[in-house]
């Protein structure tokens, strides 16, 4: 089947990249042809053009030179006065979702109907990621609900650990009631928190299954596919990787690497003010003594790759993700306020293996869903056409 995807794409996230990657590989694997729906960025619309150069920026997006201008960025000697600066910043992440997420064409103007007839998708998925959040997407929180299609398609697409973010709800009165007519023609609804099926229930009338990050799907082998090469002996260092990154934090990353004897290495931003790479991001992480971090991502990889670390609690960000995860792992003695002291938990070896019993438990709810929900709207595309 021909997938379309309604997902976050954030340029400088990477475990948005990484979900949006892990949920497309495991569709491939079972046989479909996914494909994220681009709807056109603010920045690249005609309209925002300030000079000819933003236009020849914009049509090597959209034929997707981005060898070239990897070219480019190389060899000429102020490579952000010809490229543009936040390229610069974000290129490894631009070529990671060029080789791994397969996207449609910018689509301008928001979704119309005649581009829907051009995708031309079976069903579509929406999520992951915060992909429900009102607060992140007040002016186009309808089309995450489908609004773009018509009745008979959604009533073929469901969503996967579709994200609201926090335990409360966000939705004005006359959102709340849209989004609620158009979730009830999902052939069914799943999302990421476990707070996010009382909402869903409470607040769009909609029974939601729970289901894992599509992070999960995706086994530690795998990602070690995917991560750089190791450069250096591995646990010799404590990662840091924030979102809020301050001072306060710094302090007491430096004070928990002295106490284990190691030295600190930040992950994200590098001294030449670029992004690092998702696979240096992945082996930093894996290779870590320790991990601190206020991300959802970072805590799920530290998991992922069995790895003792520190969750400091991000609550504008929204906590509930934290919250489920605290809960699928059995862990509050790791999950801590920004404002204790970030000491981390000894992971024994019997926790390790029911960290890792988990995880495959997770893979297999998930995988199985999706195989579900692809049947069954498979089987309802073929009724429709009878």
């Amino acid at each position: 089947m021909r997938i379309g995807i309604i997902t976050e794409d954030s340029k400088a996230n990477y475990g948005g990249l990484l979900q949006a990657a892990a949920l497309q590989k495991v569709l491939r694997d079972m046989g479909h042809d996914p494909h994220s729906v681009r709807k056109e960025a603010e920045e690249f619309s005609a309209r925002k053009f300030a000079s000819f150069k933003q236009f020849l920026l914009y049509l090597m997006d959209l034929s997707g030179l981005y060898t070239l201008r990897k070219h480019l960025q190389d060899t000429v000697k102020h490579p952000s006065r010809l490229l543009g600066n936040s390229f610069c910043k974000c290129f490894e992440l631009h070529l990671f979702r060029r080789r791994h997420i397969r996207q449609t064409p910018w689509i301008r103007n928001g979704i119309s109907i005649s581009d829907v007839r051009k995708l031309d998708f079976d069903t579509y998925i929406v999520g992951s990621d915060q992909i429900w959040r009102y607060y992140y997407h007040p002016n186009d929180i309808l089309q995450s609900y489908l609004s773009f299609l018509p009745r008979e398609i959604r009533q073929r697409s469901f969503s996967y650990a579709a994200s609201l973010g926090v335990s409360s709800w966000e939705y004005p009165p006359g959102v709340t009631e849209a989004c609620k007519k158009l979730l009830a023609d999902f052939s069914a609804v799943s999302v990421r928190e476990y707070s996010g099926v009382s909402l869903i229930r409470e607040h769009l009338g909609r029974e939601a299954e729970w289901m894992p990050d599509p992070t999960c799907l995706l086994t530690r082998e795998e990602y070690g596919e995917l991560a750089a090469p190791t450069t250096e002996p591995s646990e010799n260092y404590v990662a840091c990787y924030c979102l809020d990154y301050t001072e306060a934090i710094a302090r007491k990353v430096q004070v928990l690497a002295e106490r284990l004897g190691v030295s600190v290495k930040y992950l994200g931003w590098q001294s030449d003010g670029r992004l690092q790479s998702v696979a240096s991001w992945l082996r930093d992480i894996r290779d870590a003594r320790c991990v601190v971090t206020d991300s959802f991502h970072g805590c799920m990889f530290s998991l992922i790759f069995g790895k003792e670390f520190v969750c400091l609690g991000n609550a504008e960000r929204g906590n509930a993700r934290f919250d489920t995860l605290e809960e699928m792992f059995d862990m509050k003695d790791v999950f801590h306020p920004a404002s204790d002291s970030a000491l981390p938990v000894r992971i024994s070896e019997e926790r390790r293996k029911m960290i890792n019993e988990r995880l495959a438990a997770y893979r297999g709810r998930g995988l199985d869903f999706l195989k579900r929900n692809l049947e069954e709207a498979a089987r309802r595309k073929e009724s429709s056409h009878e």
